[in-house]
């Protein structure tokens, strides 16, 4: 069953950006945690909102991500879907970036060109 944002605990919505932003970065928890040098199961606690990080590895999770505290932190609701497609582009991996570029450029020499998708 899926938990809507709003009956979710503050850790818990901590812990799904965590995870959110970790997979839009294209890293693997174990990745993140040999840089942060902590335990495999205190990045899980942490992305399943067991438990919340301490100021010294959010400072470390968002200079690892970087992106501000202020950015990592972010759960607020998007007020439409192109909101959170823009904020999703913005903190994509290279590759996601490449692929989406891939495909703005294949959009705009389509214009005009009335294709059906």
């Amino acid at each position: 069953m899926v938990m809507s944002n709003n009956n979710l605990s503050f850790a818990e919505k901590i812990g799904r950006r965590l995870k959110q932003v970790r997979l839009n970065k294209g890293l693997s928890a174990v990745e993140v945690c040999k840089q942060l040098n902590i335990g495999t199961s205190s990045m899980s606690n942490y992305e399943r909102g067991e438990r919340m990080p301490s100021l010294e590895i959010l400072i470390k999770i968002s200079e690892l991500y970087e992106m501000s505290i202020d950015e990592l932190l972010s759960v607020r609701k998007y007020d439409n879907d192109e909101d959170a497609w823009l904020t999703d582009v913005k903190f994509a991996s290279a590759v996601k970036k490449k692929t989406l570029m891939n495909i703005w450029i294949i959009l705009n020499k389509m214009e005009g060109e009335n294709p059906e998708i």
